[in-house]
């Protein structure tokens, strides 16, 4: 344990800290380059949360929760990244939207 001067405390363990198994290659996203659905499927075990969409900028386009799929349609043509978050972790995936 290390206090500091105003006498905050923080409090040193050894557990790892660290996610279970998240295997990537588990995800299949297509199609890719995408015109309006991108679909997203993965291994029966894995639950998709949520899935966000992303410019090369960083800027948050859209989000959806509880879906294998989200509509691009409304978005520019470009490089997209697609950040999808499951109840193993997540990852981030790159798409060209035509």
């Amino acid at each position: 344990m290390v206090t500091n001067v105003n006498g905050n405390q923080a409090i040193y363990g050894n557990q790892l800290l660290s996610t279970q198994e998240f295997d990537v290659s588990s995800f299949t996203i297509y199609p890719n380059p995408v015109t309006a659905i991108l679909q997203i499927n993965t291994q029966n075990t894995i639950v998709i949360k949520n899935i966000q969409v992303y410019d090369v900028m960083g800027k948050k386009l859209m989000e959806t929760k509880n879906s294998n799929q989200i509509d691009v349609s409304i978005l520019a043509s470009g490089l997209l990244f697609v950040k999808i978050e499951t109840d193993k972790g997540f990852v981030v995936k790159k798409v060209v939207k035509e």
